[in-house]
Parts: C-alpha cells; sequence; structure tokens
C-alpha cells in the first residue's frame, strides 16, 4: 500500500494532442523539455495546461478532410460554369439550403449526418444562419440531458421567451434569452458588472473548470461589479448563478459559427451543385467503402446515376458526365496512382483508346502489372472497347505478353537492329460466353467494392414490394425498440466468432439492399443452419429478426434466415380477380401466362363480388414468381393485383 500510494497523482503514461501546437518568440528548447514523438515529431514534457501557466501559446489546428471536398467540388463547378464561382460570397438565405436541412437530406453535410443531429434539426427547423450556428452548439451531452435543447426549440418556435434581465435582453435575443454561448457569458459580465473582456474570459475559463478558490473570487468581483452598476445584490446572485449554471452547458460561439459556415456551404454545394458536391465526396472518399457506399446510395436517391470506371472517361477521382457520375480510377482495387497518370498521360498525347489491344501497345508495361488490368476488366472499365468482359479476362496473358513486347526498352537504352515490337501480331481474344449476372457482380463487388452495372436485388424489385410487410434498410431505422421485421438483402460482409465461454460461434452480419445497409447479429443455432447460404455473397436472402436499438442506430438480432428462392418456392402467388374483371377473354389470357412461367410456387385466385369473396386454388398450376410474371399478369389485370402468400415467412 505504501508503494501505491506513492504512485498517486504520477504521470501514467504520455501521449500527443491531436492538433495542439506551441507556438514561442523564442527557441522552445531553451525553455522546456522536448522529446521525439512515435512519428519523430517534437513534442512538449510539459502538458498544455503547464504549458499555458508558463506563458506559453497553444493552438489548435484542425485539419477537416471535408474543406478538400469543398475544394474538389468548386473546381468541378468551374470547369462546368466555364467561368468563376466564389463559395465566399453565396448568400447565406438560400431557401434551398434550410429545407434540404429541415428535411434531413444531409447525408455528406458537414456535422449534421447522424440521426440525432437530424432529429434535432427537424424540431428546430431551421430558417437563418443563426439556428444552424445554434444546433452545432447545442447538439452535446450537456444540453440534451439537461432539457435545454427542448427548452430553446420551444421558444425559436413561437413559445414565450423571458430574459434574467432587461439589460441582457440584446445579448441574449438570438438565443431567446438562453444563454447558449460562452461569449453571452463573458458579454454579460461585462455589461452588467463593469468586468473588460480580459477578466471576462477568465471568468469565463472559471465556470467552465468549476475551480472552487477562482469561483469564490469570481462571483465577488462580479457582484461587487454589478453593486457599481445599479444591481440589486440579490438579483446580482441570481444572475452569476444563472450564468454558472449554463456555463456547463455553453459553447464557444466563434467555434461553432466557423463550423455552421462550413455545414452550410456542404449543404449549398448540395441544393444547387448536387453532381459536382457528390463527385467530390466520393473522389475523397474514395478508400473509405463504406462512406462510398453510402454515397452511391445517396446518388441513387436523388436520381444520380453512377456510371461504371470507363477507360476513356474516367479520370483519377469522380467525375460529373452529363448529370451523371463517372466512378474513377483511383477507386479500383490494384490500380495505382503510376498506372492512372500513365493512362491520362497516352490519352492526352494520342487520344482515345480504340481497342484493348491499342491500350496493351500505349501503356508503359513497367506501370500496368496483371493485378491491375484483371481488375480494370473485372470492374467494367473495357466495357466500351469489348462488353465481353469473360472474353478479355480468358486473353489475360496474350494481352500481357503483347503490352510487354511493345514497350520492350532495352536495360542499357539502346536501340535495336530489328525493332521486334513492329512486327509482332495483335493477339486474337478467347472466344467465350459472357459471365452471367452473378458472376459479374461477384467481380465487381470484388474489386469495386460494391455493385455498380446493376444489384443482386434489382431484378426482384417488383416481386419484393409484393412480400407482405417486408422492410427495407431505410424503413427499418424507424422501427421501434423490441419490434419483429423482415427484411432482404444480401450479405456485404460478415465476420464469425465464439463467444466468450467457447462454446458457440456468433456472427456479425451487414446486409445491403438497394437503399443502404444494416447490421445484424446472428446466434449460434441458425448461423450454423444458415452459414453457406451466407457465405453465397450474391445470393438474395430474407431475414427475420427482432430490432434492436443502440445508441440511436438499428441492429437486427437474427431468428431465421431464408433464400429468396426457398421463400419462393414456400410461397403462393395470390391474383386478385373482381367480377367485372373477370371476363372470358381475361380468364384465358391469364391462363396463357401462367403456362409461360411454369415454377414452384402454387397459384390462387382471389375472386372478388360486391357480395362475397372466394379463394380458388389452380389445380395443378405452379409458376416462377417474378418481375416478369408480375408484369404481364399486372398488364393485363390492372396494377397491384398480383401479391404473395407466404409460407415459412407467413
Amino acid at each position: 500500500m505504501e508503494l501505491a500510494k506513492s504512485l498517486e497523482n504520477m504521470v501514467r503514461h504520455s501521449s500527443t494532442h491531436a492538433a495542439g501546437v506551441v507556438i514561442s518568440n523564442e527557441p522552445l528548447a531553451d525553455y522546456i523539455p522536448l522529446y521525439k514523438g512515435s512519428k519523430n515529431e517534437t513534442v512538449t514534457q510539459f502538458d498544455m495546461s503547464s504549458i499555458e501557466k508558463l506563458g506559453f501559446v497553444k493552438f489548435d489546428f484542425l485539419g477537416l478532410k471535408t474543406l478538400t471536398i469543398l475544394d474538389k467540388a468548386v473546381k468541378y463547378i468551374r470547369e462546368k460554369q466555364g467561368k468563376e464561382f466564389d463559395l465566399e460570397r453565396i448568400a447565406l438565405d438560400d431557401p434551398k439550403v434550410y429545407s434540404l436541412l429541415r428535411e434531413g437530406a444531409t447525408m455528406g453535410i458537414f456535422q449534421v449526418e447522424s440521426p440525432g443531429m437530424k432529429d434535432l434539426l427537424a424540431k428546430l427547423r431551421p430558417t437563418e444562419f443563426e439556428d444552424i450556428t445554434a444546433a452545432l452548439a447545442l447538439y452535446r451531452p450537456g444540453p440534451l440531458d439537461s432539457g435545454m435543447v427542448e427548452e430553446f426549440i420551444r421558444r425559436k418556435n413561437g413559445g414565450t421567451v423571458d430574459f434574467p434581465h432587461p439589460a441582457l435582453r440584446e445579448i441574449l435575443r438570438e438565443t431567446y434569452g438562453l444563454f447558449v454561448y460562452q461569449e453571452q457569458i463573458m458579454q454579460t459580465a461585462s455589461e452588467l458588472a463593469g468586468f473588460t473582456m480580459g477578466e471576462a474570459d477568465l471568468l469565463r475559463r472559471a465556470m467552465g473548470k468549476k475551480k472552487s478558490n477562482e469561483m469564490k473570487a469570481q462571483r465577488k468581483r462580479f457582484l461587487n461589479g454589478a453593486q457599481k452598476k445599479g444591481i440589486e445584490r440579490k438579483l446580482a446572485t441570481e444572475l452569476f448563478d444563472t450564468m454558472e449554471n449554463f456555463a456547463e452547458y455553453s459553447f464557444n460561439k466563434s467555434h461553432s459559427a466557423a463550423y455552421a459556415m462550413i455545414t452550410y456551404q456542404t449543404a449549398y454545394l448540395k441544393a444547387h451543385y448536387t453532381g459536382e458536391f457528390m463527385a467530390a465526396f466520393m473522389s475523397v472518399e474514395a478508400h473509405n467503402f463504406d462512406k462510398l457506399i453510402s454515397c452511391i446510395t445517396e446518388c441513387r436517391k436523388l436520381g444520380i446515376q453512377v456510371l461504371q470506371p470507363d477507360i476513356n472517361q474516367s479520370s483519377s477521382g469522380f467525375t460529373v458526365c452529363d448529370a451523371k457520375i463517372r466512378f474513377g480510377f483511383s477507386g479500383i482495387k490494384y490500380v495505382g496512382d503510376s498506372l492512372i497518370e500513365e493512362i491520362a498521360k497516352s490519352r492526352e498525347k494520342d487520344g482515345p483508346f480504340g481497342s484493348v489491344t491499342d491500350f496493351c501497345a500505349r501503356v508503359d508495361s513497367k506501370k500496368l502489372n496483371k493485378k491491375a488490368f484483371e481488375s480494370m476488366i473485372r470492374g467494367g472499365v473495357f466495357d466500351s472497347l469489348e462488353p465481353n468482359r469473360a472474353c478479355l479476362f480468358g486473353s489475360i496473358d496474350p494481352l500481357m505478353n503483347y503490352n510487354s513486347i511493345k514497350n520492350h526498352t532495352p536495360a542499357n537504352g539502346q536501340g535495336m537492329l530489328f525493332d521486334i515490337s513492329d512486327s509482332v501480331d495483335i493477339p486474337k481474344l478467347v472466344e467465350t460466353e459472357r459471365w452471367d449476372d452473378r458472376t459479374r457482380l461477384a467481380n465487381e463487388l470484388e474489386v469495386l467494392g460494391f455493385f455498380i452495372s446493376s444489384h443482386p436485388l434489382e431484378k426482384y424489385s417488383s416481386e419484393l414490394g409484393k412480400y407482405r410487410s417486408l422492410h427495407n434498410s431505410e424503413s427499418v431505422k424507424q422501427v421501434k425498440d423490441g419490434t419483429e421485421v423482415r427484411i432482404a438483402g444480401v450479405v456485404r460482409s460478415i465476420e464469425i466468432k465464439n463467444t466468450k465461454k467457447g462454446t458457440s460461434l456468433l456472427g456479425y452480419m451487414t446486409l445491403e439492399d438497394m437503399n443502404g445497409f444494416t447490421e445484424a447479429i446472428i446466434f449460434n443455432d441458425t448461423l450454423q443452419r444458415s452459414r453457406v447460404l451466407l457465405e453465397q455473397k450474391i445470393e438474395p436472402i430474407i431475414v427475420r429478426a427482432k430490432a434492436e436499438v443502440v445508441d440511436e442506430k438499428i441492429r437486427l438480432l437474427v431468428s431465421d434466415i431464408s433464400s429468396l428462392e426457398e421463400v419462393r418456392t414456400n410461397a403462393a402467388v395470390r391474383i386478385s380477380i373482381t367480377s367485372e374483371a373477370a371476363s372470358e377473354e381475361n380468364l384465358a389470357g391469364l391462363r396463357e401466362i401462367l403456362k409461360k412461367f411454369p415454377g414452384s410456387s402454387t397459384v390462387i385466385i382471389d375472386l372478388k363480388t360486391d357480395r362475397s369473396e372466394a379463394l380458388l386454388k389452380v389445380g395443378n398450376c405452379k409458376v416462377d414468381f417474378g418481375d416478369k410474371l408480375i408484369e404481364n399478369v399486372e398488364r393485363l389485370l390492372g396494377e397491384g393485383v398480383v401479391t404473395l402468400r407466404e409460407g415459412s415467412f407467413a
């Protein structure tokens, strides 16, 4: 115990501040001890409080990725418009911006992407720049837990506004009588108690750090100053108590306003230059697959098509082309910067590539390796020159050999008497069947990180709409904790771990549909039953689970998993026919349609008249329940007449 006591209050370890930079007009080594950090940076051996007490200035310099996004987006806009666009001169009262924020369409918008912030903005209903500044200052644990946020929203949206003192009306007017910013506490001390701004800053720091000795001195100074200004001691005490109480929750306005400006600028670009903004966002997040997938999902919602990478159209990053976004080379696995630069240089010098063999003849063999070439083929880069990816993939060796010979340069740099590259034959491509949808999409997923030419669920979109109470990744976010849900998708990723006791397995799955992603946990029994199915990442599945809300996020506790094919087999196609539609001609047409799509699903006719309703099972007729069947039947009998009566998922 005696030894342990001697360790109390000693420094446990050293660490480096994320953004703190100490500035001095003299060499720091002459005044304070320094050491080299893990990245060979120079670090002070004193902590930030000691540094400040010694009189040194410490600045926090924050590097924001969002600034790079803004810079790229502005460049794209200038390229498109052919004239200057100045982000610093945009109007701060743009209705589209505030509408976007109120509607929660904030994917990609700085600081306001989280569900909690979306909810706050929906309730606050911002209409001016000061509302954004306040929202960023208020969205912290203190104000949220104390009820201050609800009170601010109530006052902002027409509730009664009162002020602690008439003299504070001007200071607290923009925050509806509440102390939201630290600067308001400083202004109050200056206005009501005669503090200089330097003294007011010391008061702000003392209140924030809650140092009792300092607070006693500051209280005395405030009460005396207020008395000199003609304010009764009782009221002055109440004001100081109010300031002290709010100081715990108040935030630095200059910081919040600076962040609010970036929030506004990103929202402005998304509202007015959506394609350019999303392209810039995706370029910066090119190596963050989770972010990139969210961006592509957002583009789908906004009606912006994301085009696959193209050898003659793509650049390093994502670019805007005819209101569409073209996938960039930098997002392709194994394609490095040197190869991207070589492609750009070749296109600039000799124009677009005319064929895949032209590409092989022109690109430096030192920059093009087999892995990169395979990735480009699998990602659809050459589709505009040769749409059969299987044919190119099967011809990879002769194409690489051709590239090597055409770009051969002797090691000593001297030319040869006979140039072999001029006499080499252009290789013939292997003749083979195109990859089926499953293989094509699996290859895209492997090298691009997601599906781009289509989605495994796309051809089932109409069909999935016929399943009773089936959620998607967007609608499931709205369900309450403990709700039983079903959701269709494909397995984006799955991680299987042993439980702490080591007696069973636990699966952590990310399920993807055409709207986004949902996290799920699969317990041992379900995991063991479905493991083979889960490893087939292109196979659409339907999951039954209980929703669990954790930190405002939904995750699913899975109880059952079935392939879409299995559900279709166990289901019955239900076709509703009214007495008006049940003509001899329509019934004959329906019979022909059902014959055209043989499969494993039973057919039930729901015949409705004014007086009754009857369910009729159609003999030995079994059909393949899919989009084509739905399309044909609904063209004959009317939209919405086809539904699914499920078996194991009923």
